[in-house]
């Protein structure tokens, strides 16, 4: 029941105090109970030093950290980049980066920052989802940091999507 109820918060926010939903995501995660899980879904609404810290320390030393990266959508400060790279850079499990990768567009579409360069770039040629490559383009784009060289591939990408992206960046920039 708890499960079901922490993922009605994941697509609005908890109407209460965040400190109930924070100590669940305390707890010791498992594959068996998703209850962390949902738990860190929930509090992506919400800006506190206490999910902050917990984000931080969580990130830090856990092998699940697409679990966790929902604390930092409220939360990001400028300078994580660079947490958000190691943990990028640390894995190569096609299925691990793609649970990554959502984590990481939710926490850039809310932040917009160049600092989002070099851990979505390190996705980006991991990843093998059009989609969210796309996602990953359209961030990089809107922030200013898409790099010429991608550019140039995006002309290329067996997405179609992506090739579409292509070309609007290009019409504007001759415009």
């Amino acid at each position: 029941k708890q499960e079901k109820y922490l993922r009605v918060f994941e697509g609005t926010k908890y109407p209460y105090d965040y400190r109930l939903i924070l100590e669940i995501a305390k707890n010791r995660n498992s594959r068996d109970n998703r209850l962390v899980e949902f738990a860190c879904e929930s509090l992506r609404y919400f800006r506190a030093m206490a999910i902050r810290q917990f984000a931080i320390d969580k990130l830090n030393k856990t092998n699940n950290p697409a679990d966790y990266l929902p604390l930092l959508v409220a939360n990001y400060k400028k300078g994580d980049w660079k947490l958000l790279r190691t943990i990028a850079a640390k894995y190569r499990d096609k299925r691990i980066i793609h649970s990554l990768v959502c984590g990481y567009i939710d926490i850039y579409k809310v932040n917009k920052t160049k600092e989002c360069k070099k851990p979505l770039e390190i996705l980006y040629e991991k990843l093998t989802c059009g989609p969210h490559r796309l996602e990953i383009l359209e961030i990089l784009y809107s922030n200013g940091v898409l790099s010429r060289k991608i550019l140039k591939e995006m002309e290329y990408d067996s997405y179609e999507e992506t090739r579409e992206l292509h070309l609007k960046i290009k019409a504007k920039k001759f415009v």
